[in-house]
């Protein structure tokens, strides 16, 4: 028997973006119905610490979406972060205190983070969920009517897509996407070390990336993306030269023991040439997976995310929402973070001598002006133009 509703929007994609959109959404006074491949009600079950890094910003989205609250103390606040580019000449250190906050961000597990997300999902009646479902075809009318599984059709004004850089609904629309395979490797482990509490640690020389996180007192996570050709610098016979790892964090971490790799992937990178068409807009890793350089991806996707809720809250509920104008206006952010990675892969990975060069006077300068390394520590934590924002009672 087919089943025919129609709903403001359809989320296609239950993870991270996809649930928070559908949650603000709906609280907006939207009708919204969340479709999602895979059972939304099972915990994903890991015994591992897989680290999301959160600028400021993206906590204070968060605590506006009521989801902050609910993560409790599972999560770990950075004070501070180290930037170091080939040695110590190119270093610079910045504080929270620098710019009057308590803490510049805070590292969570995803994992975590996606269940609390989800918990809400589940206890708000208004959003109707399809798990373990896909939307199969699109056919285009007044509306847009959805064919998923199970024989079930959707109408809906508005679709967005968040369902992933794979997604077959990106490719259904012909959406080409830019690919930037960065020929580097990307590794993640859980380790036991010494090290400065609340003090991160990103490092570029010449093999690649390199960040220090910690995510508690004891525990910290090692993230190496090395330059494919210095994999057997690294590794011999699959085990990894933990006397290398040790000199290149030498300094900021000591004692480093019980590694344990928890993530691996080719570090392949993908830009949608387009976020919207035919009332479809694409938000989170749909639209970008970005480098993992100051883990911009997620970040990005609640500054879109927080852009689209602010138009949808200024828009008449019986007037179609324009996305093309939104899209207009989410590109102009995403096409400036692109270029500020771009630029930092270019500069500080680079290990000819015109770019160490650079570096160098970049970091003198942020060294030496003050007043410029808190626009640029401002920048990175998405608060430059919102110097009004500020979390209430931060501990």
């Amino acid at each position: 028997m087919t089943n025919i509703n129609q709903y403001d929007f359809v989320i296609s994609g239950g993870g991270l973006v996809g649930c928070t959109t559908a949650l603000e959404l709906s609280k907006k006074g939207f009708k919204c119905c969340l479709i999602e491949k895979n059972n939304i009600r099972e915990t994903i079950k890991t015994n591992e610490f897989h680290p999301l890094s959160l600028n400021y910003r993206s906590i204070v989205l968060l605590k506006q979406f009521g989801i902050w609250e609910n993560m409790t103390d599972a999560f770990y606040p950075i004070t501070d972060l180290t930037i170091k580019s080939y040695n110590s000449l190119n270093r610079v250190t910045f504080s929270a205190e620098e710019i009057s906050l308590n803490y510049l961000g805070c590292v969570v597990d995803r994992y975590k983070l996606l269940h609390t997300i989800r918990s809400l999902i589940l206890k708000n009646e208004s959003i109707i969920i399809y798990d373990e479902s896909e939307i199969n075809n699109i056919e285009e009318k007044n509306n847009l009517e959805l064919h998923i599984s199970n024989n079930k059709h959707i109408h809906t004004k508005h679709l967005i897509v968040s369902d992933g850089i794979n997604s077959k609904l990106k490719e259904s629309m012909s959406i080409k996407s830019k690919m930037i395979d960065y020929s580097q490797v990307s590794f993640i482990y859980n380790c036991q070390a010494t090290f400065e509490n609340n003090h991160a640690l990103q490092l570029f020389n010449r093999y690649g990336v390199f960040a220090a996180i910690p995510y508690n007192k004891k525990s910290i996570n090692l993230i190496m993306t090395i330059k494919k050709e210095y994999l057997k610098k690294f590794f011999q016979n699959d085990a990894i030269d933990l006397l290398l790892i040790k000199s290149i964090f030498n300094g900021f971490v000591s004692n480093i023991h019980s590694l344990n790799l928890i993530s691996k992937y080719d570090l392949v990178t993908s830009r949608a040439n387009e976020i919207y068409k035919n009332n479809i807009l694409l938000l989170g890793n749909s639209s970008q997976l970005l480098h993992p350089v100051g883990a911009q991806g997620y970040n990005l996707s609640l500054r879109n995310l927080e852009s689209l809720l602010n138009y949808c809250g200024t828009q008449n509920r019986e007037i179609s929402v324009n996305f093309k104008n939104l899209a207009n206006s989410i590109n102009k952010d995403r096409l400036s973070v692109f270029n500020n990675i771009d630029f930092a892969t270019k500069i500080f990975i680079n290990d000819k001598i015109p770019s160490k060069i650079t570096s160098l006077i970049m970091i003198t300068l942020l060294k030496t002006s003050s007043d410029l390394k808190n626009m640029f520590l401002k920048k990175i934590l998405g608060i430059d133009k919102y110097s009004y924002l500020q979390i209430k009672g931060d501990t």
